[in-house]
């Protein structure tokens, strides 16, 4: 049965919709389905008396295997954001320490030689550029089923020339259009039940989802105003050494101690 299934954008497969029949083969004993997930190298053969419960049986499995791969492919996605945000703090701690090592660099080699510093080019004009928090899209519900009609034509009692001249067929065949909408409704109830059921967890999963985002945009903010802060201290220093290399033009030793004494023990 696999392989005549198809997978579609969420790695769910179907099976065929088989009919098991009795013995006889004159009543169907149920209907059932296979279904796999190939992300979660998982199957089930979905068994229900009648085709509407199947298939909401089967929504609801692949409903949980859809869940179940997006709670491991956000985990996975933390992992990687973690690990590509240690590399990224790694790459900006070696890069802000090459552009300190730089003015170090210029300013101590530009003491006492008699050239122009480019202080403009020192600064760090660079923008944040951690891409904003995505947020979750809106989650499409399904439709709750309509309940049926009493009056509708096909729960009406089926009459003929027996049940004209007898009473009891006549009785019967009311009983048995009553039982036919019975049937209906309560095969309708269930389906309504669960699949409110469904709704209501499908909404609460994208409420966290939501609050999960939130968190997201504050932790955003926070990195975003860091970044700004530490770029804010690095050009103060730019323009701290600036002051400085103009306010002694004349007295290199004293500049020479003021600058190595910022460079070692300015707090940046």
């Amino acid at each position: 049965m696999k392989g005549t299934g198809s997978i579609n954008k969420k790695l769910i497969g179907y099976g065929i919709v088989e009919e098991i029949w009795n013995v006889s083969r004159t009543k169907i004993l149920r209907f059932q389905q296979e279904i796999w997930h190939e992300g979660l190298k998982e199957h089930k053969v979905i068994t229900a008396p009648e085709k509407a419960i199947l298939i909401n049986k089967i929504r609801v499995q692949t409903e949980k295997w859809d869940e179940k791969w997006n709670t491991i492919q956000e985990r996975k996605r933390i992992d990687d954001v973690k690990k590509a945000s240690i590399e990224e703090a790694v790459r900006r701690t070696q890069e802000a320490e090459e552009k300190i090592k730089d003015v170090e660099d210029i300013l101590i080699n530009s003491l006492g030689v008699n050239h122009s510093i480019n202080w403009e080019n020192l600064m760090d004009i660079s923008e944040f550029k951690e891409p904003f928090p995505q947020k979750p899209s809106v989650p499409h519900l399904t439709a709750l089923p309509v309940y049926p009609e009493k009056a509708a034509l096909e729960f009406q009692p089926k009459y003929n020339i027996m049940t004209k001249l007898f009473k009891s067929f006549r009785e019967k065949a009311v009983t048995e259009a009553e039982q036919s909408y019975k049937k209906e409704y309560d095969s309708i109830g269930r389906l309504y039940e669960e699949i409110s059921q469904s709704n209501s967890k499908v909404l609460e999963q994208y409420q966290k989802k939501l609050e999960d985002f939130k968190v997201k945009i504050g932790e955003w903010n926070k990195m975003k105003e860091d970044y700004i802060q530490k770029q804010t201290e690095y050009n103060a220093i730019i323009e701290l050494f600036k002051t400085l290399y103009y306010k002694f033009p004349n007295s290199t030793d004293y500049r020479n101690c003021m600058f190595l004494s910022i460079i070692l023990h300015f707090d940046y």
